[in-house]
């Protein structure tokens, strides 16, 4: 087991801790009428954008499949379980993620495949209370070949009264071979009103802030909660006012935004091309602005767009690996999206 206290937002509980879960109340009566029907699957694939709350469901599910079936005053016996969940101490809980590098200060690349054999070993014992073992892994995008391949051992000859909890941010990149042994769940996006309440009720981020980042998040609170930082969201502003004026975007706004990409450092960049891509997505799609912020009148074909996103990706890449001028970058961008419209 690992912690993934490094991934914390500050002010936020990890998945293991939250109380509530925050919408998909159609995953949780899904999974809810599969075990009262007996017959439920050893392993449940949740597949959707991050930072929505699939770990938090996962969690949730875990800590009432970890309950005692029998014995002692069930409330004392959920906080019990839920004590131990929540410190990913529970004898029956494996929890696999990637695990923190402290000589780089920041979590390994993959879930190693020792981690992930060590944890299917472990699967061999009795469960502690007589029911059930959970498996969370979290997230099988971090899996490499090799630790998928043994995660995929065990599930093809589960054990008895064990229930896996795969997480997937891309549906698509999950090995067939691993997708065909699970019962998938495709989770929503949150809805941009359920975001902006929980900023404002939790953070006590104002209504106005709130709402511009829960819809520029796509339907992800952690995502949202981000976004709403006030520097971040200054940033996302202008870099919409930029956007809604291509082709002719003001050479000395658009200096400025450049400077304070190159100023604040990777993550800026990082944020600037994930939120070009989803402004991209929503002209492709003809899709409103958030907000009623302003969009070019020219409308390039969807091929055009695509070779410009292309472009822009394989831009941020080398920027990144040859450490490049980020502020170049933010020119070169502008450049190829102007010349994409004229």
């Amino acid at each position: 087991m690992t912690l993934n206290a490094h991934d914390r937002l500050e002010g936020w509980p990890l998945p293991q801790e939250a109380q509530a879960v925050a919408g998909h109340d159609d995953v949780l009566s899904e999974f809810t009428s599969a075990r009262r029907s007996g017959r439920l699957h050893h392993a449940w694939l949740f597949t959707g954008e991050r930072g929505i709350g699939k770990a938090t469901v996962a969690f949730t599910l875990a800590r009432d499949l970890l309950m005692p079936e029998e014995g002692g005053e069930r409330a004392a016996l959920r906080q019990r379980t839920g004590r131990l969940v929540e410190q990913l101490a529970h004898p029956d809980l494996f929890y696999l993620s990637r695990r923190f590098d402290a000589d780089k200060n920041r979590l390994k690349q993959v879930i190693s495949v020792e981690d992930t054999r060590a944890a299917m070993a472990r699967l061999g014992t009795t469960a502690a209370d007589g029911g059930h073992r959970v498996v969370i892994v979290d997230a099988v995008d971090d899996l490499n070949a090799n630790s998928a391949n043994a995660l995929l051992k065990v599930l093809e000859e589960p054990p008895g009264r064990t229930v896996f909890f795969l997480i997937a941010h891309r549906a698509g990149a999950v090995l067939p071979t691993l997708r065909s042994r699970c019962r998938q769940v495709a989770f929503r996006a949150l809805d941009e009103k359920t975001i902006a309440f929980l900023l404002s009720e939790r953070t006590g981020v104002d209504k106005d802030r709130a709402e511009l980042a829960a819809a520029l998040s796509g339907g992800s609170l952690r995502r949202a909660i981000e976004l709403a930082e006030p520097e971040v969201l200054a940033l996302c502003q202008e870099l919409l006012t930029l956007l809604a004026h291509l082709p002719n975007t003001d050479p000395r706004a658009l200096h400025g935004f450049a400077e304070r990409i190159a100023a604040t450092g990777e993550e800026a960049k990082a944020l600037m091309v994930e939120l070009i891509g989803d402004w991209l997505h929503r002209r492709v799609r003809g899709l409103a602005e958030p907000l009623g912020a302003g969009v070019p009148a020219a409308h390039p074909p969807l091929a055009r767009w695509s070779e410009v996103w292309d472009k822009l990706a394989r831009l941020s890449t080398e920027t990144d690996v040859f450490n490049l001028d980020r502020k170049s970058f933010v020119f070169l961008a502008f450049e190829e999206l102007a010349s994409a419209i004229r």
